[in-house]
């Protein structure tokens, strides 16, 4: 009987150890791994969602910035982000087109009107970009904004046409230059 109280002690007391170790070590199930890649799904979204909210958000400051110091491929970044952003004005009430015609860059103008800014949108004074690269005589631009589409008979605040400050002229001389 003696050896069978120490059987039963052993084995009550192997039973414990056992239990414990497999508390401790559990195995997972086929349905908990299904749990942990969903929930690391989840926490990879909500890191992405984290890493969103700390990107700032590109503004036409930003767009202008990059068409002043001439980096294509900023800008052309910006863009493809944000389609609207072409459009919208600086407080001095320039568009980044314009600033783009200011700026003499045929390359910009080009990268802004593909992705949808607006052609005819003027400044505070009424004036277009068609109207900016005229009075900067900058044929290679007006030439360009006129295949493009650019209206020539709209006016500024002050009654001022393209064609009133030598248009013609300047896309004659641009085309004599280019021959």
């Amino acid at each position: 009987m003696m050896s069978n109280d120490s059987d039963s002690s052993l084995s009550s007391s192997f039973s414990k150890n056992r239990t414990s170790v497999g508390k401790r070590k559990r195995r997972r199930s086929f349905d908990d791994d299904d749990d942990d890649v969903e929930s690391r799904k989840k926490r990879k979204r909500k890191k992405k969602k984290k890493k969103k909210k700390k990107r700032k958000k590109k503004t036409v400051v930003d767009l202008v910035d990059a068409i002043l110091k001439s980096k294509y491929r900023r800008a052309r970044k910006i863009v493809k982000n944000d389609h609207t952003i072409g459009n919208r004005t600086l407080p001095n009430g320039y568009t980044p087109l314009i600033c783009a015609v200011l700026n003499r860059s045929e390359k910009m103008c080009l990268l802004l009107l593909r992705h949808g800014a607006d052609i005819n949108k003027t400044d505070v004074d009424g004036t277009t970009p068609l109207l900016h690269a005229v009075l900067l005589e900058d044929g290679s631009i007006a030439q360009l904004l006129e295949t493009k589409g650019a209206d020539s008979t709209l006016k500024d605040n002050m009654g001022n046409s393209p064609h009133d400050f030598g248009l013609i002229d300047l896309l004659r001389r641009q085309n004599v230059r280019t021959l």
